[in-house]
């Protein structure tokens, strides 16, 4: 469903969705950037310009310099002229990119593999003189050994490794993790002791884009809360009634979300003749009177954390709408009391509206939560904006199965999902292809998505030589020898 009032706020663009909300992200991605700053030897690339191919400034693929959204840090491939919500990868198993994972390798004795936990970089129409590169397409990854690798990305001798350099591992596994405001938003309220919004501090300045991600908000952090490992925006372009901006991410223990962004100033009506009931004046919980159906109009599929929230006749009372902290199927929690959110006299079940800068929550309709495991899934876009408004946009996860734990060597198998970015009438996203080899997933390392092809990092994959015991995530290396990891590519 989209709400054609849609206005973007200022907050929408990139960079500044960059400064509102950041995250804590494993430090290889750095210290493989500082690497390839020191390689000795000089490579050739294209200067970014509007008329050369597109280069990399970023993780993402940025697109030419003439683009509005170049290196906006927005998690979108904006120039992905292939794939399609009808044409995906033609194998669910890919083709590995082998690091070089021997024992003798490896800094680290006795490692399980020597993973990648960082997106690979793409940089198109790169030259230089190690290996046979001139004109071609390079992947570059960087392992948690502290060893860069680069890879001929497609095309003719495609996987043919280009060069590689040793660096001095610096970085830990429990690295990364959870999103946080940098400037705080007082979203449970001034002298608040609700324990589920402890992150958000009172009396402090406030946000443009204060919300809460998922469902169910982190207390101080634990491991296993719903923390919020990546984000991707996704921008259709459109003017008028036609611009759709979504943001889309897949929580721990919840599903993957798209949010539709608004203006913080309409308010959305609820879903046909639904109400809101409460036990007390004294009540911060309002519960749905009656039934609803899960992925059509419960309150998760209407309402974000963070939405403003009033009642309808009675309004809002002197202090202002109250907000909303938490949602579950048919109750959610707000940031004072009923009485005074909506006044003493306001007598239940009432109609409700909402409102805010992310509304209509849209969801995966497969697999099923209890599948995913920890962090949640990494996600990514792509879509064709060569010629606005875009098309074809897909929504890219890298989700680790239920066997992935936090503060453990347990990592889950993984699975590369692609779902169609624009939900349907029913708020879900069509989940269009999925992979089906077996590896591990490397928590919060999104893949790269890029001229045809799914480059995935990994960490440790399954093969003929060397199968996983059992079909589970090894944690140990078998007599000494590291499993193979790399980056599979689908195409």
């Amino acid at each position: 469903m989209q709400d054609s009032r849609f206005v973007p706020p200022p907050a929408i663009r990139g960079p500044q969705l960059h400064r509102r909300l950041l995250f804590k992200l494993p430090l290889a991605v750095f210290a493989g950037l500082v690497v390839i700053t020191m390689a000795e030897a000089p490579l050739t690339g294209q200067i970014c310009t509007g008329t050369a191919p597109p280069c990399v400034l970023t993780a993402g693929y940025a697109g030419p310099a003439s683009d509005v959204n170049f290196n906006s840090r927005q998690a979108i491939n904006p120039y992905e002229t292939t794939f399609s919500p009808t044409s995906l990868p033609g194998s669910t198993t890919g083709t590995l990119f082998e690091v070089d994972d021997s024992a003798t390798a490896l800094i680290v004795a006795g490692a399980t593999s020597n993973p990648i936990m960082a997106q690979p970089l793409y940089i198109a129409g790169i030259t230089t003189t190690l290996g046979t590169c001139s004109g071609c397409n390079m992947l570059v990854a960087v392992t948690l050994n502290g060893t860069v690798f680069a890879w001929v990305a497609d095309g003719m001798g495609a996987g043919n490794l280009l060069w590689s350099r040793q660096g001095t591992p610096g970085v830990g596994q429990g690295n990364a993790g959870y999103g946080y405001l940098m400037t705080q938003g007082n979203l449970c309220g001034v002298g608040s002791t609700d324990t589920n919004c402890i992150g958000f501090a009172s009396g402090d300045p406030g946000s443009l884009m204060t919300f809460g991600a998922s469902q169910i908000l982190c207390n101080a952090y634990p491991d296993n809360c719903d923390r919020v490992a990546t984000m991707a925006l996704f921008d259709n372009r459109g003017t008028g009634s036609g611009r759709a901006v979504y943001l889309n991410y897949w929580p721990n223990n919840e599903r993957l979300t798209s949010l539709r962004m608004s203006d913080d100033a309409t308010w959305i009506n609820a879903a046909g003749t639904q109400e809101l009931t409460w036990t007390s004046g004294t009540s911060r919980t309002l519960n749905l009177n009656g039934t609803c159906t899960a992925n059509t109009n419960c309150l998760p599929d209407q309402i974000v954390a963070g939405d403003s929230l009033q009642l309808s006749p009675c309004g809002c009372g002197t202090s202002g709408c109250p907000v909303v902290t938490t949602v579950a199927a048919t109750s959610l929690t707000i940031n004072m009391t009923v009485a005074t959110a909506f006044s003493s006299s306001c007598t239940a079940p009432q109609s409700f509206e909402y409102e805010g800068y992310f509304v209509k929550p849209a969801h995966d309709h497969t697999p099923t939560v209890s599948s995913g495991g920890y962090p949640g899934a990494a996600v990514t876009v792509t879509a064709n904006c060569t010629s606005p408004p875009c098309t074809n946009a897909l929504v890219w996860a890298v989700l680790p199965g239920s066997d992935s734990q936090a503060d453990t060597l347990m990592r889950g198998l993984g699975t590369v999902y692609a779902y169609t970015a624009l939900p349907n009438s029913y708020d879900l996203l069509a989940n269009d292809w999925s992979s089906t080899d077996t590896w591990c997933a490397s928590s919060f390392a999104r893949p790269t998505i890029v001229n045809a092809g799914a480059f995935v990092p990994t960490y440790a994959v399954s093969t003929g030589g060397r199968s996983f015991p059992g079909g589970t995530c090894p944690t140990t290396s078998t007599s000494g020898i590291p499993y193979p990891s790399g980056i599979l590519v689908y195409h």
